[in-house]
This record gives C-alpha cells, sequence and structure tokens, in this order.
C-alpha cells in the first residue's frame, strides 16, 4: 500500500466513519457540530459542503440532471422547464444524496435529491460511487 492510498483510507474513515457514529457520552460528531457551530457563528456544515463542492454544467431533461451516472430530480427543476438547457451543478464529494442545482429565475441553489435514494444513502460519497462502479467495469470484463 503506497502513502497516497494509506492517506486516502485514513480520510474515508474520519469523513465517512468517524464523523457519522455515535460515541457513547457524546453523541455524533457532525451532529454535535451543526448544534453548536452556530454559537461561534461559523456557517451550518450544509452550508460549507455547498462552499465546497465540486461545479459542473449538466444539461437538464424531464429525468433531471445526471451526476456521476446518477439522475437527481425535485419538482423545482420541472418548474425550471426549458429541459435541455445547460444548469449549473454543484456536488458535495461526501454526500451522494444530493447535489445544488442553480436556479436562474430566483439566482439561488436549489437542494435537488438524487432518484435512487436506497443506493445513494447506503453508497454516502463520491468516492464510494467511483469504486463500486470500477468494480462492476471489472467484473463485466470478466465475464
Amino acid at each position: 500500500m503506497s502513502f497516497d492510498e494509506l492517506e486516502e483510507l485514513i480520510y474515508v474513515y474520519i469523513v465517512d466513519v468517524y464523523q457519522r457514529t455515535a460515541i457513547p457520552g457524546i453523541g455524533v460528531p457532525n451532529e454535535l457540530w451543526d448544534q453548536h457551530a452556530a454559537s461561534f457563528g461559523i456557517r451550518p456544515s450544509e452550508e460549507v459542503s455547498q462552499l465546497f463542492a465540486k461545479t459542473a454544467t449538466r444539461k437538464l431533461t424531464e429525468k433531471g440532471v445526471k451526476v456521476l451516472g446518477l439522475y437527481y430530480h425535485c419538482p423545482e427543476l420541472a418548474d425550471m422547464s426549458n429541459y435541455s438547457k445547460e444548469v449549473i451543478v454543484r456536488g458535495d464529494v461526501n454526500d451522494l444524496n444530493s447535489v445544488y442545482v442553480f436556479n436562474s429565475a430566483t439566482n439561488k441553489y436549489s437542494v435537488v435529491p438524487a432518484v435512487d435514494q436506497k443506493y445513494t444513502s447506503h453508497i454516502e460519497t463520491w468516492w464510494r460511487h467511483d469504486l463500486v462502479q470500477k468494480d462492476m467495469k471489472k467484473q463485466l470484463k470478466a465475464i
């Protein structure tokens, strides 16, 4: 195992496991952060996640927007109506469950959930999704 691989494993553990696991007598670190951050003038983690999100342009279709091979859709996207136009999409690499789509009519980003919540809530991160995709391709080549 290379140093870079070890570093990535440690990062994934901290973000995906430790931050989301209840510690007896203390609680869940991510939840504690959100509860106490405002009292120190710190933005909630969702706002911080949006600040550091990856940005891309995607085509808006009747199915929604496609990011990493997954569709994201909500009623507000249908209200944007002008299908097949390009929209700005932002995604938090640590949260596969939703993306932020810029609504030019309101000049704000809207949270748009993944269509397949069962999959995204189980996989959770872009990194894990990428591993699943690579593994699936490898298995298909073996057939």
